[in-house]
């Protein structure tokens, strides 16, 4: 006994209906036959198996390409001899294996110039940019009458054999060059949306937000932002930042680096002096004692957040010349 089932009779939907007419037609019929609601648990099976495969664009590639048969592999008997001898080599063995992975679009790189103080204060940005999504109008079809390839009977693929020697012959498959996955456009038919193109370009406004206090800013990335095509995961946009120099302050993971250059007297007797912090504050700073050049103070919790630190390198500057009165207190004291 045949266990053929007829996918898109089941759904009631063409061989070119888009995923998302697939998924309307599911819903509706699943409602309408589930076992819980009085319907026939047979059907709802048969729908459920139709809607596994059609949804899924591997499955369905595989199942429009050598339909359902009763031995469990899609179109092994539609298939020559030749190629079942392939399956030795691994030739086939990744065409039924299951495999769900789906092409990934191009990823849209950005540079984002940001100033010390938007990094530790935080910031949002807006970034306005044209995007191609996937046409409403034609459902990314890119016309409304889609005709089935003759070239390659809506298949996508064509057979070639290949002679190997005086006595073998091998049967390998290529891409029909003549359709897109078995399909064609009908010229009359044609999108005046996207013109055929199946996507449409459309401007978007993206808002970025740098968190305060940010200090792993190699990179933003916006998984699956960037342009739509039918079939295609989305490709990410991703924005390298880059650091604007600061006028005092350098970022040194979550501390701050500063340099302040201090005289002799007050690198001899202590100082005290006031800097402004990069959201406007003012810390004040303050060192007794004697200071040696190069050295550095670490003032605590003041880095670019709660972990960081401020930490100020000085530097002392020797005058170039000496009163004779400036010698003598020199000599007398030291």
């Amino acid at each position: 006994m045949s266990n053929h089932v007829d996918y898109y009779s089941e759904l009631g939907v063409s061989k070119t209906a888009s995923s998302t007419e697939i998924k309307k037609a599911y819903r509706t019929l699943a409602m309408q036959h589930h076992p819980d609601k009085g319907g026939d648990a047979e059907k709802f099976k048969k729908l459920s198996q139709s809607y596994e495969i059609l949804s899924d664009p591997e499955k369905r590639r595989q199942y429009d390409t050598f339909g359902n048969t009763d031995s469990g592999i899609p179109g092994a008997n539609n298939l020559p001899k030749d190629i079942f001898s392939m399956f030795f080599n691994g030739g086939f063995r990744d065409m039924f294996n299951g495999s769900k992975t789906q092409t990934k679009g191009q990823s849209i790189f950005h540079n984002l110039d940001l100033t010390l103080e938007e990094l530790y204060n935080g910031k949002t940005i807006i970034l306005s940019c044209n995007k191609k999504i996937i046409c409403n109008k034609c459902d990314g079809k890119g016309a409304n009458n889609i005709i089935t390839c003759q070239t390659c009977n809506g298949s996508g693929q064509l057979y070639k054999q290949v002679q190997l020697g005086n006595f073998i012959m091998q049967q390998i498959i290529t891409k029909c060059g003549d359709c897109e996955k078995g399909n064609k456009i009908d010229p009359a038919s044609i999108c005046n949306k996207c013109n055929g193109n199946k996507v449409v370009s459309e401007p978007e406004v993206i808002n970025i937000v740098v968190k305060p206090g940010s200090v792993d800013c190699g990179r933003i990335v916006l998984e699956r932002k960037a342009d739509e095509y039918p079939d295609t995961i989305p490709g990410d946009i991703i924005l390298n930042i880059k650091e604007k120099r600061h006028s005092v302050f350098t970022r040194d993971g979550v501390n701050l680096k500063a340099e302040k250059i201090i005289n002799i007297k007050e690198a001899l007797c202590g100082f005290n002096f006031n800097i402004t912090h990069l959201d406007g504050r003012s810390v004040f700073i303050k060192k007794d004692g004697v200071t040696s050049n190069n050295y550095t103070q670490v003032i605590e919790k003041h880095g670019m957040n709660e972990f960081g630190n401020l930490i100020i390198k000085y530097k002392i500057q020797f005058p170039e010349t000496l009163t004779e009165k400036q010698i003598e207190c020199i000599n007398e004291h030291f």
